[in-house]
């Protein structure tokens, strides 16, 4: 969301996270959108991360199925025409300027799964077995793997 904010020169001041669950199920009314204004208008990789977790946080709930993520980078402004705030305090934490263009620049050669931030992807309990799937499994019905019951 960041990188697609920065390539297009916006900053967003409204961060929204959404969790959805399955529509059938146990789980069909849980889940949802949290909102946030944030201080100033961002386009930072990690500020954005930062704020969309502590919003996923909040309204996780354990052992709810969930089968869906979302985020939305919202109330966007030109960044030459980003009013920032006159009484936010200095972040202690702030990201250096040239972070974000690093980042953009390794996802740029090397591809959008070649980085991820913090301890994002550790885990690969579960994934789809790509290596079964034909270039064109969304478009040609004769490259559908075909299944023998019985």
């Amino acid at each position: 969301v960041a990188r697609e904010a920065r390539e297009a020169g916006v900053a967003g001041l409204s961060l929204a996270v959404l969790l959805g669950t399955s529509r059938h199920g146990d789980f069909a009314l849980r889940g949802g959108w949290r909102r946030v204004t944030l201080t100033v208008p961002t386009n930072d990789t990690l500020g954005v991360v930062a704020a969309a977790l502590s919003l996923a946080r909040a309204q996780f709930e354990a052992g709810v199925v969930y089968s869906k993520a979302g985020v939305v980078l919202s109330s966007l402004t030109p960044v030459a025409a980003a009013t920032l705030s006159l009484f936010a305090a200095p972040d202690a934490t702030a990201v250096p300027a040239g972070v974000d263009t690093v980042l953009d620049a390794v996802t740029a050669r090397f591809g959008r799964q070649a980085q991820r931030v913090g301890g994002q992807g550790l885990s690969a309990a579960w994934q789809s077995r790509q290596q079964e799937l034909s270039p064109a499994y969304t478009t040609d019905w004769q490259q559908l793997c075909r299944v023998k019951a019985g």
